[in-house]
């Protein structure tokens, strides 16, 4: 087993400028009520050559009617109880610098609540890796959907608006503009065109 997949956390300052409706963005990109100060983790796929973000979710009890034969939604299992799993749906494009890696290690001192929580992180990254396969074939299948904007797909307009929001928000001048000239040209023809 290799590890190809790190757990992430995507830099505040980068959902808020998604969320940044005067600049194109998404008032509703990752925001949970109440929760709006939360990281948001997940994994790295590379597709093409370009970083996608995709985020981890805890386990909902609306997830029970959602299986792995869904494209967008990889649940992920742990004593044959699912414990958490992969959005798809919510992958966006996502400049490395704008990323850090998550801090999962125990310590001495950690309360007994987070020490439980980098458990669970640490099972999500080894399960990640062991089906690093199923994931990259996943996460380029909605990647195809995006493309070719498949409209049966149920979920295809709430990822191109993720894409399309992150690419939007990468073109003006703020300190997320990080993206190199020829991404941004990639993106904005795969997104927008």
């Amino acid at each position: 087993m290799t590890n190809e997949f790190k757990l992430y956390k995507v830099l505040p300052k980068y959902i808020n400028a998604l969320r940044d409706e005067t600049n194109g963005g998404d008032s509703t990109i990752y925001r949970v009520d109440g929760k709006e100060s939360r990281p948001f983790v997940g994994i790295v796929a590379v597709i093409n050559g370009y970083n996608y973000f995709v985020p981890l979710t805890s386990y909902k009890p609306r997830f029970h009617y959602l299986t792995n034969k869904e494209p967008d939604f990889m649940p992920i299992y742990r004593c044959g109880k699912m414990v958490s799993a992969l959005e798809f749906n919510k992958m966006i494009p996502v400049p490395l610098n704008q990323i850090r890696p998550l801090d999962t290690e125990i310590r001495k001192h950690d309360p007994e609540g987070r020490r439980q929580a980098k458990e669970l992180r640490i099972y999500e990254e080894i399960w990640c890796n062991n089906h690093a396969k199923e994931i990259k074939s996943k996460a380029l299948l909605l990647y195809k959907l995006y493309a070719e904007k498949d409209e049966s797909y149920k979920n295809i307009k709430y990822c191109v608006r993720n894409m399309k929001n992150s690419i939007l928000h990468n073109t003006n001048k703020n300190p997320t503009n990080v993206l190199l000239s020829t991404e941004m040209g990639f993106f904005m023809s795969f997104c927008l065109g």
